[in-house]
């Protein structure tokens, strides 16, 4: 299982904003994902994400993982004028694991570097 799927996965809202992202990386519409692949899938969670995954994995584009992990993360963090968030906490869910994960850095006490 790749980052990308587990992303797709965790949430109902997920491959949407995962598409959107994946769209904003172009100056065209991309041929390996975009909003009618999406839409192509009838609303099926399952079928979202294997086409999250394979239009961005498998992807023959000139787009890394890297910049579009870069993107995802902007795109998250992006507010309004007001200060709100575009794509509210609950529109995206971060899997399980990486909440762990990032709880156990988070806790785990600074040690000094000489």
């Amino acid at each position: 299982m790749t980052l990308e799927y587990s992303l797709a996965d965790a949430g109902p809202n997920n491959p949407d904003v995962l598409c959107t992202v994946w769209e904003s990386l172009f100056k065209a519409t991309p041929r390996t994902l975009n909003r009618n692949k999406l839409g192509a899938c009838g609303g099926d969670h399952a079928a979202e994400v294997l086409a999250v995954w394979r239009g961005i994995c498998l992807a023959d584009s000139n787009c890394s993982k890297a910049e579009f992990a870069q993107a995802l993360a902007a795109h998250l963090e992006s507010r309004d004028k007001n200060g709100d968030y575009l794509v509210p906490t609950a529109d995206f869910v971060i899997p399980g694991y990486l909440q762990e994960a990032f709880q156990h850095v988070l806790s785990a006490p600074t040690q000094a570097t000489n």
